[in-house]
């Protein structure tokens, strides 16, 4: 999050910010499919259940 923490909503990331994101969303990846494999989850079904989840909450609107 350090990327985006100086950053306006416009700014555009630098090459190197983009690289440095990707290799960051990676171990996050990595790390997540390491536990559902430990845990004998199934990523993709756990996604769909949430997807299906999220259609009946009700979000909340940012106070403008």
């Amino acid at each position: 999050m350090k990327i985006f923490q100086w950053k306006g909503t416009t700014d555009q990331l630098t090459d190197e910010e983009k690289t440095h994101l990707k290799y960051e969303i990676a171990d996050t990846l990595i790390y997540l499919f390491y536990m559902c494999d430990q845990l004998k989850i199934d990523p993709v079904d756990v996604m769909k259940a949430k997807l299906e989840y999220n259609k009946g909450r009700h979000w909340k609107k940012d106070k403008e």
